[in-house]
């Protein structure tokens, strides 16, 4: 009987504490999916980052060959937490000897890529700006 309840009280207890452990919160968030492009053509291989401004964490996602991208917050949590962002894209060909050659200095990246990087590169030099304050499931993402 005393080991009955001895078993029953670690349950538990081991189940109140393993409920609250490692389930980081998660603030609300907004989808947001759309379309990069420069000139009116898509933009495939681009790393699209919402980087807020000030300074939490930001939610990025991979534009596909047709320049379509959605947002992850973290892992496998799509979305994106109400605030003010800059987005910022930078290059990530799928061919792996390209993505080797992007750590030169003197390597110069095809256009449109070359273009889009000067101007979009990091969040220091992109002048995209953009408030979340709802889903935005057709973002237009023009890097003109």
């Amino acid at each position: 009987m005393m080991t009955r309840r001895f078993c029953c009280a670690l349950a538990i207890t081991l189940s109140a504490l393993l409920s609250g452990c490692g389930g980081e919160s998660l603030p609300d968030l907004f989808i947001v999916k759309g379309k990069a492009t420069h000139n009116g053509t898509a933009v495939a291989d681009l790393n699209v980052t919402f980087q807020p401004a000030d300074g939490s964490r930001g939610s990025s996602g991979g534009t596909d060959a047709d320049g379509n991208f959605e947002l992850v917050y973290k892992n496998d949590v799509r979305g994106v937490p109400a605030g003010d962002y800059t987005v910022f894209v930078t290059w990530t060909p799928s061919d792996p000897e390209t993505q080797g050659k992007l750590s030169n200095p003197n390597f110069k990246r095809p256009a449109p890529y070359d273009t889009i990087h000067e101007k979009y590169g990091s969040a220091a030099t992109s002048t995209l700006k953009v408030k979340i304050e709802a889903n935005q499931e057709n973002y237009e993402l023009k890097l003109d």
